[in-house]
C-alpha cells in the first residue's frame, strides 16, 4: 500500500478503501474520511461542503455552519458533528486555509476520484456522478426520516421532494408495523 500521508488526494492514493472503512492512517485519508462524515452528518451537498471556510467549523464545541450562499434554502445552516467526525477533521484541521477541505483539482474530478475509492471498497452504486455523495445525502435523510426526525427539514427539501427524490423505502420499510395485527383464537384443551 502507497504512504497516504502528506499531500492531497491524488490518483496514487485511491487504490485502498480506507476512507471509508477506518483501514489506514494520513492526511489524504482524513481528508476523505472526514468529508464523508460530515457528509453523513450534515446531509448536505458536496459542493456546500467544499465551500466551507475553516472559521465555520467549532470542532471544540461540534458544530459546523452551511452558509446560505452555498445553500439552495439560502438560510444558514448548523449542524450537530458526532464525535467520530469531530475527531478525524481535527487531523486536517488547518484555520489559516481558506478551504476546510480544499480541493486542489478542478471541481469536476471529485466524482471520478470518489468513484475510485468507492470501487476499491467493494460497494456497489447505481452508477453516474449523482450517485456517489447523493446516495450519502439520501442515505442521511431516509435514516432520520426512519427513526422519527423530520428527513426534509435536515437536508433542507420540500416534503413532495423528499419523498420523490430523498426518501430510500428500503429504510423507511413502510408502515405494516402500524396495522393492527390479527389475534390467533385461543387454543383450547381438554385435560382429563
Amino acid at each position: 500500500m502507497a504512504s497516504l500521508a502528506g499531500g492531497f488526494p491524488g490518483d496514487d492514493q485511491l487504490q485502498t478503501p480506507c476512507c471509508l472503512y477506518h483501514l489506514a492512517s494520513g492526511h489524504a485519508c482524513d481528508w476523505w474520511e472526514s468529508l464523508l462524515l460530515a457528509t453523513f452528518d450534515t446531509g448536505h451537498r458536496i459542493s456546500a461542503l467544499l465551500a466551507t471556510p475553516p472559521a465555520d467549523c467549532n470542532l471544540a464545541d461540534g458544530w459546523l455552519l452551511i452558509q446560505a450562499g452555498s445553500e439552495k434554502t439560502w438560510a444558514d445552516k448548523v449542524f450537530k458533528l458526532a464525535d467520530d467526525t469531530r475527531e478525524v477533521v481535527s487531523r486536517h484541521y488547518d484555520s489559516a486555509r481558506p478551504k476546510l477541505w480544499p480541493w486542489p483539482y478542478h471541481k469536476h474530478t471529485i466524482w471520478p476520484r470518489f468513484r475510485k475509492i468507492v470501487r476499491a471498497a467493494k460497494v456497489r452504486y447505481p452508477g453516474g456522478h449523482c450517485n456517489l455523495f447523493h446516495r450519502v445525502r439520501r442515505t442521511t435523510g431516509s435514516l432520520i426520516d426512519q427513526h422519527g426526525g423530520s428527513g426534509t427539514r435536515h437536508l433542507g427539501v420540500s416534503e413532495a421532494v423528499f419523498r420523490k427524490s430523498y426518501c430510500d423505502p428500503t429504510f423507511t420499510g413502510g408502515a405494516v408495523h402500524l396495522l393492527p395485527r390479527p389475534t390467533p383464537p385461543p387454543t383450547l384443551r381438554v385435560i382429563g
